[in-house]
């Protein structure tokens, strides 16, 4: 005799941390709100989450987008901080001496007075030899 295979029917969960999340199509995105979102620096999963699709929908269809508007983004803050630099912010243009051009403080000690040394004439030489 043949045995009757029965299938057994999957429940349907109540649990509410088993959602399975439906996405909206790439079609109805919001460039504008993407762009404004890329422009401050938005990562992809904060763009996802407040556009209601995956991250695979905006790295297929709006990859290049992102990738133009991020930079425009970077853009305009360096913009700003060299204008507040030049403003004459010292915090500003101290950050932007070493981030941009490499500078950097000498912590160490020993290195400021032998170079004061070597700019001071030969009398405040010997006067601060006496002070020592």
């Amino acid at each position: 005799m043949k045995e009757k295979v029965t299938k057994k029917k999957k429940k349907k969960s109540n649990d509410p941390l088993r959602v399975i999340r439906k996405y909206r199509h790439a079609s109805s995105i919001n460039e504008h709100e993407l762009i404004n979102m890329c422009k401050v620096g938005c990562t992809l999963d904060e763009m996802a989450t407040i556009l209601d699709c995956s991250v695979q929908t905006l790295e297929t269809h709006f990859g290049d987008l992102i990738r133009k508007h991020r930079q425009d983004g970077k853009a305009c803050l360096r913009r700003k901080q060299f204008q507040v630099a030049m403003s004459g912010n010292p915090t500003m243009l101290i950050w932007l001496g070493k981030h941009k051009l490499g500078q950097k403080e000498d912590r160490s000690e020993n290195v400021y007075l032998p170079d004061v040394k070597k700019m001071l004439s030969k009398e405040e030489e010997l006067y601060v030899k006496e002070k020592n």
